[in-house]
């Protein structure tokens, strides 16, 4: 089961009125697996911890195997939108949607998210034996719902999708790398919040060019004005509207030079 594109769920659920989120507990440990699987998983310990005995095989799934997350996608996926109801959602109600253990409620009006949010959770009260939710999560009151919510490093809102500033903040404070290392891990970070900077390929170019092999690590000051630049940016980043086929049509922009190439798709929506 292949894992979902961070965006496309934030487009899902962007622009909505309410929202609540969820973590379901555990993790990969809520799920089996088949005894005829379990000697692929094998571990050989050292004999000089003194256990007794040194073979060890998952019984459950377990962080670190390759189709751990595509496993748990799709058991997740089943939870919000079970085979029964291959469709439930639209832009006329609530939207819900899971990432490996994250799982987003949203929508309008109060009435409806109620129905949803019961629908849900029944719907976890019939898998209670392969999946729990986090008790901090489930605290409804006071506030049943909230107007906007963190989620997968973004904030979602009526509005659309921003920047989360907790989120950013090690981004912004990080500073120059000294090493490839580094920059990596940076750019990496970075690299996340891509779509909130316009132009962000060229921009970056000097520190991209660093990463080439054969190329000699030198902070230039021209790498130093690339890395403030974006930090910047970070920090000022754009309101991401949702798209709204209803609101009017869409006009995609490209751009395209020797150090990189882009695309923008607008909707004007008053």
């Amino acid at each position: 089961m292949p894992i979902p594109r961070v965006g496309e769920l934030l487009q899902h659920i962007g622009g909505k009125k309410l929202y609540h989120s969820f973590d379901l507990a555990h993790g990969y440990h809520n799920l089996e697996v088949h005894p005829d699987d379990q000697p692929k998983t094998a571990i050989i310990l050292p004999e000089d911890l003194g256990l007794p005995h040194r073979q060890y095989e998952y019984t459950r799934l377990g962080f670190g195997l390759s189709a751990a997350p595509g496993a748990f996608q799709y058991v997740a996926d089943r939870l919000v939108t079970p085979a029964e109801e291959p469709n439930p959602t639209n832009d006329l109600g609530p939207t819900v949607v899971a990432y490996i253990d994250d799982i987003c409620i949203a929508g309008e009006p109060f009435q409806e998210m109620l129905q949803r949010l019961q629908a849900f959770f029944n719907r976890v009260r019939a898998r209670a034996s392969r999946f729990l939710l986090k008790a901090k999560k489930c605290e409804l009151f006071p506030w049943l719902f909230q107007k906007e919510i963190p989620f997968l490093g973004h904030i979602v809102f009526e509005s659309g999708i921003k920047t989360d500033g907790n989120k950013i903040e090690k981004v912004v404070h990080w500073p120059i790398p000294e090493n490839l290392k580094e920059l990596r891990t940076w750019l990496g970070m970075v690299n996340y919040y891509t779509k909130y900077i316009p132009q962000m390929t060229t921009i970056a170019a000097p520190l991209y060019h660093l990463l080439k092999k054969g190329v000699e690590y030198h902070w230039s000051e021209e790498c130093n004005n690339a890395f403030e630049k974006i930090k910047k940016q970070m920090t000022t980043a754009p309101i991401l509207g949702s798209p709204d086929p209803s609101k009017g049509p869409f006009t995609l922009t490209t751009d395209c030079s020797l150090t990189g190439m882009g695309a923008v798709l607008t909707q004007e929506q008053g």
